[in-house]
């Protein structure tokens, strides 16, 4: 999470960091997609701790994700995601529905019409 934090604090305009958000940015969103509560901690603290930590982080990293995404990888995420929107997925998981929904909308503001209903086709 500290790596992950620390990726808002970078230049964005720079060309060797917009090279390298090319290479983490899919690795993040993949963490979205599959970022479970760590099986070590489930017995150390309480439940209430543990699901509270997993479900900021998923939110955290949404949150930083949508902060250093680049417009030209906004329909990847929307390709990758958007069937992390379904009602039964809500049921399932509802923190990482939030954090999907997050970085859709995020998406959904700064694409255009045409280029957003394409990726979600």
């Amino acid at each position: 999470m500290d790596a992950v934090q620390n990726l808002e604090q970078l230049d964005l305009e720079n060309k060797l960091v917009k090279e390298k958000l090319n290479e983490v940015i899919p690795t993040l969103i993949r963490f979205v997609q599959n970022f479970q509560q760590d099986d070590e901690n489930k017995n150390c603290c309480s439940n209430a701790t543990i699901r509270l930590s997993y479900e900021s982080s998923l939110l955290d990293i949404a949150d930083i994700l949508t902060k250093i995404l680049q417009s030209e990888h906004l329909p990847q995420v929307v390709i990758t995601l958007k069937d992390y929107l379904s009602k039964q997925f809500y049921k399932n998981n509802s923190y990482r529905y939030e954090a999907v929904f997050n970085l859709i909308w995020h998406c959904a503001e700064n694409l255009t019409y045409p280029d957003f209903h394409k990726a979600m086709n």
